[in-house]
């Protein structure tokens, strides 16, 4: 019985471990005001020159962040 208890406490400091870890990795998913800037920058000059496949793949490339 105890070394379940054990065992099962072990598994939970495991477990709350992959959480802090997890946790930390969403935060640093985030995007500053300065990056939207450049996306929107470049944007405008890929729509000026009409360069539609480069277009298309700085779309996909931002869709994925």
């Amino acid at each position: 019985m105890f070394d379940r208890i054990e065992e099962l406490e072990l598994e939970r400091d495991h477990l709350e471990n992959k959480l802090d870890e997890a946790s930390k990795v969403e935060n640093t998913a985030e995007i500053s005001e300065d990056e939207v800037r450049s996306i929107l920058e470049k944007t405008k000059e890929l729509v000026r020159t009409k360069n539609i496949p480069e277009v298309q793949r700085f779309i996909h490339s931002i869709s994925t962040k």
